[in-house]
């Protein structure tokens, strides 16, 4: 964050609360913790409500207004939360560090897959309260990036690969993608791989594992294959079964970051397949239902100007 001169005081997001907790917030639950008792029998309610929600998230905001929706606009409704502000995780987060402040959007950036995963009840809300989301997708500009001839790479370390370099042009999938694939600028990928950091033996095991030609459970019942899908961690799928070098799994590493908040050694290759990483084509595994595929497919370009706390403030308004 920049003050361009002003005032340290002048910070309008503070006026408006718009951070994410505070200390207060976690005051009685630490109380509660530390073994401290409250006593509430003694206390005798001095109003009456139609209807009482705990919780200031979108859920219990949400609720409220199914609520009205339902019984009248008339009903007196009461929202409790332990924050001083609404929103639950859908507020603006923000972070004090020592060489400045990091702020972020509240709650998720984006509406994930809203056309293959929104219930009719969520799509009732989001036109409730003013959401279009044909209408944010028609205000990004998923060329921004192919128009200026950019694409996709990856970034290696002098630390980890002995030298700083930045390799261009990758052709693989994400999860969610916002750059739709025929405008990637992409490379073919034996091209992309020869062009690492790595030893030749690494890129062309890299460049095997890519072509996904191989069944890496052969010999395995589909059930057997199903289970080990389930309960194998794409990092050592990656190290057990493909037999990478632990210099050709650097690769991928942070690559479901981003996504999933998990590295590959949490992610399992149930999940690994989904977001598009290589290994399963060859495996005979059960193809994905239709409903899994466009959730993947969907491009993530539905963003409200402050995230999900968007939502929230759209609910409070309604």
């Amino acid at each position: 964050m920049q003050n361009f001169g002003l005032d340290s005081s002048y910070y309008p997001p503070k006026w408006l609360g718009l951070r994410g907790s505070n200390d207060k917030s976690y005051e009685f639950a630490h109380t509660l913790r530390d073994g401290e008792k409250f006593e509430f029998s003694a206390l005798k309610p001095k109003e009456e409500y139609d209807l009482v929600v705990v919780g200031a998230g979108i859920s219990g905001l949400s609720g409220a207004l199914f609520y009205q929706n339902k019984f009248g606009k008339d009903k007196k409704i009461l929202i409790l939360d332990n924050h001083d502000d609404f929103g639950g995780h859908a507020r603006r987060n923000k972070f004090q560090l020592k060489n400045g402040t990091i702020l972020s959007y509240g709650g998720s950036e984006s509406f994930q897959s809203p056309k293959a995963l929104y219930s009719k009840e969520v799509n009732s809300l989001l036109e409730q309260i003013g959401i279009n989301v044909d209408s944010l997708a028609k205000r990004f500009d998923v060329n921004f990036y192919p128009d200026l001839k950019l694409s996709r790479g990856a970034y290696f370390s002098k630390s980890e690969f002995g030298i700083d370099k930045v390799v261009s042009g990758n052709p693989g999938s994400v999860l969610s993608d916002e750059v739709p694939k025929d405008k990637l600028n992409a490379r073919d990928i034996q091209s992309f791989i020869n062009d690492f950091p790595m030893s030749k033996k690494d890129r062309e095991d890299l460049i095997e594992l890519f072509q996904d030609n191989q069944d890496y459970f052969a010999g395995k019942s589909l059930k057997e294959k199903e289970k080990l899908m389930a309960k194998t961690s794409y990092k050592d799928f990656l190290k057990n079964y493909v037999k990478l070098s632990d210099e050709a799994i650097k690769f991928f590493e942070g690559t479901t970051d981003e996504f999933m908040a998990l590295g590959i050694d949490a992610v399992s290759c149930d999940d690994a397949r989904a977001a598009f990483l290589p290994g399963f084509d060859s495996m005979g595994l059960e193809p994905l239902d239709e409903e899994s595929l466009a959730e993947m497919e969907e491009p993530y370009i539905y963003h409200c100007a402050d995230g999900n706390a968007t939502v929230a403030r759209l609910i409070v308004k309604k």
